[in-house]
């Protein structure tokens, strides 16, 4: 998926909290249980005269319209599974699966980052750890956001802490350097 740069490791890899696929698939889901229901509440009224070869009928078209509910079913779940952010020692990777087949990838060097900001509303989105993390940088670019997150708290203590720990790498390497170039 991506090409990790020498001595780059993935530290975390954040997805969309659950509790997301299961609100967008809940309509998915009523979909598929109200035929049923409209056919055994009106059978004696709508279908009273239901030949065998129409309710086949009635049948094979409700299979049909199973089927192009999986289809949506299976690209709610490809879009929440792909949609993630790889935070590596070095660099955040933002993946977004728009459609089933286009796909928006984009890195963010650690150093760039000057603010984390975390938006946390609603009482389901504080009892379960739910939100919207943002980072921005400097550039005019936008900034990256990933909706929904599950724990959003920790995601930027990981964020700050590989970027601290980068700062005192940088620190001892240009101390080395300098005391190389006093000798």
């Amino acid at each position: 998926m991506i090409k990790l740069e020498e001595n780059e490791k993935i530290v975390k890899i954040l997805r969309k909290h659950w509790f997301s696929i299961v609100l967008d698939l809940f309509p998915v889901v009523i979909l598929v249980i109200i035929p049923p229901i409209f056919y055994k509440l009106f059978h004696g009224i709508v279908f009273s005269d239901l030949s065998n070869a129409n309710f086949f009928l009635l049948l094979f078209g409700y299979i049909i319209f199973l089927i192009i509910i999986w289809l949506l079913a299976f690209s709610l779940w490809i879009n929440y599974y792909l949609d993630m952010w790889i935070i590596t020692n070095k660099r955040i990777v933002d993946v977004e699966q728009r459609t089933l087949f286009f796909r928006d990838m984009a890195s963010l060097r650690l150093d760039k980052i000057q603010d984390i900001k975390i938006e946390v509303s609603g009482l389901i989105n504080t009892l379960l750890k739910i939100g919207n993390l943002y980072v921005q940088t400097a550039s005019s670019r936008k900034d990256f956001v990933i909706r929904q997150a599950a724990n959003p708290e920790l995601a930027k203590q990981i964020i700050m802490d590989v970027q601290d720990q980068n700062d005192e790498r940088a620190k001892i390497v240009k101390i080395k350097e300098e005391d190389g170039a006093l000798l």
